[in-house]
């Protein structure tokens, strides 16, 4: 149960950091105010000021600002969201599910468009699409088509865009911190930028990441604590099994003695068999629960990453050692009360 559910919430886990990486590329997100909730180019246009991108640009704990500008355009006469990503490189800073094509391809003559977009212009990677804006029209070949949720609309290089949309402002800004900076210091470089400001709203996805985390790690533990119960049940059926194969032993353990071998080395012969038995079934029971866990997760959430935590796995065949040695306690009592005499009618306790 322990492993399988370690097993299943890290897979989770590593899969909703694998989304949140594709659809937050960035530690921090920065975007104005509208109407009282921060919503990224809501029409009212509103814009981050240009001011505050240069100051976490120049923030030695900021490795990178990526300016994202949006605005109402059409392609191929219907209505169209155009953003372009500036000072990222689409792809690999900024990415989505493709579905067609590259996104490699996005670049000057070249855009990516959602999949619904895509659906109602009605063209596909490849295809060559007119997009207009109030600088004039661009005629641009599609080089991917996206999943919805990820990069909607059309994705245009910075160069196409300005020319589209001349004078457009920042919608958003993606933060991401510098190699090494931890988080405090990141959050404390976003914030103090960002306290000049006033009408910019901050979002944080490592934040998000982190409460996904504490979220999995208090659930693990309330999972084990529950599981506790069928483990304190499993020693007590173990030490029963041990201290009856002790009394049915006698005989054996009688002949041993009367070779040499002392009590405390008789009680190590059966503390050695219940850590053997317990580590046999926690390794037995891990195996078990790591498939369980692992097809769970592929299951319960599409395109799933099976993850497989080791230092959780290792700590429950690790704690079936101790558990071992607890269940032969009474198997070791009753063996090393045999005595020599017994040899001969195995019959426990006889000194």
């Amino acid at each position: 149960l322990i492993g399988g559910y370690a097993v299943a919430a890290a897979s989770i886990q590593a899969t909703l950091v694998q989304v949140m990486a594709r659809e937050l590329p960035a530690d921090y997100a920065v975007f104005p105010v509208a109407d009282g909730v921060g919503r990224p180019g809501s029409g009212d246009g509103r814009r981050v000021p240009g001011a505050l991108a240069e100051r976490l640009a120049e923030d030695p704990r900021v490795g990178g600002v990526v300016r994202v500008r949006t605005g109402r355009g059409s392609a191929g006469g219907a209505g169209v969201e155009v953003s372009a990503y500036v000072g990222a490189d689409v792809g690999v800073d900024v990415s989505s599910e493709v579905v067609e094509g590259d996104l490699a391809g996005v670049g000057p003559g070249a855009v990516a468009v959602g999949a619904g977009d895509a659906e109602r212009l009605g063209v596909g990677a490849g295809d060559a699409v007119a997009v207009s804006g109030p600088g004039g029209e661009r005629r641009v070949r599609v080089a991917a088509v996206v999943a919805e949720g990820g990069m909607g609309g059309v994705t245009a290089d910075p160069g196409d865009f300005a020319a589209l949309f001349p004078g457009a402002g920042d919608a958003v800004l993606l933060v991401r911190g510098a190699g090494g900076v931890d988080g405090a210091e990141l959050r404390g470089a976003v914030l103090g930028a960002v306290a000049d400001f006033p009408g910019v709203e901050v979002s944080s996805a490592a934040d998000q990441r982190a409460q996904f985390s504490r979220l999995f790690d208090s659930v693990f533990v309330v999972v084990v604590c529950l599981a506790g119960a069928a483990v304190v049940i499993a020693v007590l059926g173990a030490a029963n099994t041990l201290a009856l194969s002790a009394g049915e032993r006698a005989g054996e353990f009688a002949l041993l003695r009367a070779l040499g071998l002392s009590r405390g080395a008789l009680g190590g012969v059966l503390a050695a068999e219940g850590v053997v038995v317990s580590v046999t079934g926690a390794v037995l029971g891990v195996g078990v629960g790591v498939v369980f866990g692992a097809l769970g997760a592929v299951a319960s959430v599409p395109d799933a990453v099976v993850a497989l935590p080791w230092v959780r796995i290792s700590a429950v065949v690790g704690a079936a050692v101790p558990v071992g040695l607890a269940a032969s306690v009474l198997g070791a009592r009753s063996a090393a009360s045999v005595g020599v005499a017994g040899a001969g009618s195995g019959a426990p306790g006889q000194v």
